[in-house]
């Protein structure tokens, strides 16, 4: 890392270049990122392979850099963190928009994410928000088609916003 100098100087450019280099960063690195465009944010939301530490850091990170809270995060914004979903602790899960999550989980449920069960449960309870998809009663093929690895996971009653 050091041809690029201090980790907190780099680029949005360095940083989506740089894809899978970015593993070998400790979880302190990666908190010194700056993370402000989708761009970015999306390069390193592409990669599984994030051990727990450094998702936690680069979710924290991402709601730093670009300055927004759990429950300000758009859809599109949603899809770029991809599976450094699995940093975000249970109340910023809980606090995501309902409506946003589910216009982003047609690309998330397609991840295999590394989230615990607890984390899993609370993704699962913001599609159940009637806000979403409307009652399950009334979900049809369509609905489980889109949310897709989601929607095999058992959970607890929903979680309410």
């Amino acid at each position: 890392m050091k041809m690029f100098g201090p980790v907190s100087n780099f680029s949005q450019s360095v940083i989506s270049q740089m894809g899978r280099l970015t593993l070998e960063m400790s979880p302190e690195e990666l908190r010194m990122l700056r993370l402000t465009e989708k761009s970015s944010i999306a390069a390193l939301g592409a990669i599984s392979e994030w051990s727990k530490k450094q998702l936690i850091a680069l979710f924290t990170t991402t709601l730093n850099s670009t300055k927004l809270n759990p429950s300000q995060l758009d859809s599109s914004t949603l899809v770029a963190i991809g599976y450094m979903m699995c940093g975000a602790k249970l109340t910023e899960i809980s606090s995501f928009n309902a409506v946003e999550f589910s216009k982003a989980v047609l690309w998330l449920g397609q991840l295999k994410l590394s989230c615990s069960e607890e984390q899993l449960s609370a993704l699962v309870g913001l599609l159940t928000h009637s806000l979403a998809f409307g009652p399950i009663s009334s979900w049809d093929m369509e609905v489980f088609i889109e949310i897709g690895v989601l929607a095999g996971i058992e959970h607890s009653p929903p979680v309410s916003l």
